[in-house]
């Protein structure tokens, strides 16, 4: 079993089907591996071009440490590698926390949407 079918006994389906469809434009690919989930930032959804580049410092990394401070200035602190977001809340995570969680990530990829030109 994948993707949020895989995660479903752990945490709410309701809200695994809304995290899996973040409708930003930055979003890339989803993937979902238990209850670790990587969320890749793109500049374009067909092409999968990184929102950063590799190693990207300085103003190049600008979107992505956009969104990092947006994470953490709304307490939920990030685990960011280059252009991915990896996911990883305790498997005991309440309904409220993963709400709560979705939401910033919501918040702090809207920040990261407005890099896109």
């Amino acid at each position: 079993m994948g993707g949020v079918a895989g995660v479903s006994p752990v945490f709410d389906r309701t809200k695994l089907e809304r995290a899996a469809a973040l409708a930003f434009a930055a979003n890339g690919p989803v993937s979902v591996v238990g209850a670790l989930w990587t969320v890749e930032l793109v500049r374009d959804r067909e092409t999968q071009e990184p929102l950063v580049p590799v190693a990207a410092t300085g103003t190049a990394n600008a979107p992505m440490a956009a969104f990092a401070k947006a994470c953490v200035e709304r307490k939920l602190l990030p685990l960011i590698l280059g252009n991915r977001v990896h996911v990883a809340p305790p498997l005991n995570v309440s309904d409220v926390d993963a709400a709560t969680g979705l939401t910033i990530l919501d918040e702090a990829l809207a920040v990261a949407d407005g890099f896109l030109t």
